[in-house]
């Protein structure tokens, strides 16, 4: 018989070795979570020095630079 594929069907291939509990789109939530929260506290550069993480992490997160777009036309 056929082995079974080891890709996942649609999406990212699976990350070997992933095998943590919390998934890398999880930390970027919780992240995200953050950054929001230091932007409403206006803690502005914690807020970006947050969401520029998650672009570390996920270049095209259109969350993080929608709010970093934000967090340039802020007042220092």
């Amino acid at each position: 018989g056929a082995a079974p594929r080891l890709e996942r069907q649609g999406g990212e291939p699976a990350a070997a070795g992933a095998q943590t509990p919390a998934s890398p789109q999880t930390e970027i939530d919780a992240l995200l979570d953050q950054g929001v929260d230091q932007y409403v506290n206006r803690e502005f550069e914690k807020a970006r020095g947050t969401f520029e993480k998650v672009l570390a992490a996920d270049p095209d997160n259109v969350e993080a630079l929608k709010a970093l777009r934000r967090l340039k036309e802020e007042p220092k």
